[in-house]
């Protein structure tokens, strides 16, 4: 969490690919549909599904719909996930938790 980007700011929403226009469009409800690899082992993107048995979590292969956040999609596309954007919400982004971060740690230290 130090070393990563956060959205900030107003959020700004958009229809289509957004990703044609920004390759580096960050956000955190990129409402996509997803084609995972047919050989993957472990799939990594989870979804909460509603069953008669409450909420469960599962892992999907296949072509499934999802709403992600803009770095795990781009994690995802590493291990072979195709992604088509279809709708969102962008976001300024920054590093904004490393003084806070750091400022703990070193209270830590003095305890």
């Amino acid at each position: 969490m130090k070393n990563y980007l956060m959205p900030i700011g107003k959020k700004t929403y958009f229809e289509g690919d957004i990703r044609k226009i920004n390759p580096y469009a960050f956000g955190f409800c990129f409402y996509c549909e997803v084609e995972a690899p047919k050989d993957l082992m472990h799939p990594i993107i989870q979804l909460h599904v509603k069953t008669k048995g409450g909420i469960r979590t599962m892992a999907p292969t296949g072509t499934f719909h999802v709403v992600i956040f803009s770095p795990e999609m781009d994690n995802a596309i590493k291990l072979g996930y195709k992604f088509q954007i279809m709708k969102g919400y962008t976001y300024e982004n920054k590093i904004i938790f490393s003084n806070y971060i750091e400022n703990l740690y070193k209270i830590r230290l003095q305890s």
